[in-house]
């Protein structure tokens, strides 16, 4: 009797990242297991902010190449606009090369952000006070801004909530 314990063991996009744009996602399952039928009568369904992106369409089918552990995911047209993506796919879409092993129901998120990232300029102040912890969580320093970044080695810190490379 077949059983809906078959996953991918890889995304590509991965679930949950920010992309400029979507076109494909490659499913990779565990390669003792391969893929074997699609039920392509499945409808993958794909919502943009939480609502039917109705204008999307999505097929899967086998990836190009050898890897017969390999799927892929195409968007008609490919995702280009912002916002949060999420892509379900239902169970029983993709079965094992024995058939005996298939997809339980999937959903995988991204999000589209074409934004050049420059909101403005701030200026900071250089003698507000701020904590510096280490990147597992350790307070590293407090104090004033200019004289603790004149302090810091070389390595990612989280300052003030935000990540901060220090080359």
């Amino acid at each position: 009797m077949p059983k809906n314990i078959l996953v991918p063991t890889e995304v590509t996009p991965a679930d949950g990242s920010t992309v400029k744009s979507i076109a494909t996602v490659e499913l990779t399952v565990d390669s003792k297991y391969g893929v074997g039928e699609l039920n392509t009568n499945n409808v993958i369904t794909v919502k943009k902010d939480g609502a039917e992106a109705s204008n999307i369409s999505a097929a899967i089918d086998y990836a190009t190449g050898d890897d017969m552990n390999k799927m892929m995911i195409t968007f008609t047209p490919e995702i280009t606009e912002d916002g949060t993506y999420t892509v379900v796919i239902p169970e029983e879409t993709f079965y094992d090369l024995d058939g005996n092993l298939f997809n339980p129901e999937l959903t995988y998120t991204f999000i589209v952000d074409n934004s050049t990232n420059i909101g403005g300029v701030e200026v900071e102040d250089a003698n507000a006070v701020v904590e510096v912890y280490s990147v597992d969580g350790c307070l590293v320093s407090k104090g004033k801004k200019a004289d603790v970044m004149k302090k810091l080695v070389k390595g990612i810190y989280i300052i003030n909530g935000q990540k901060v490379v220090i080359r």
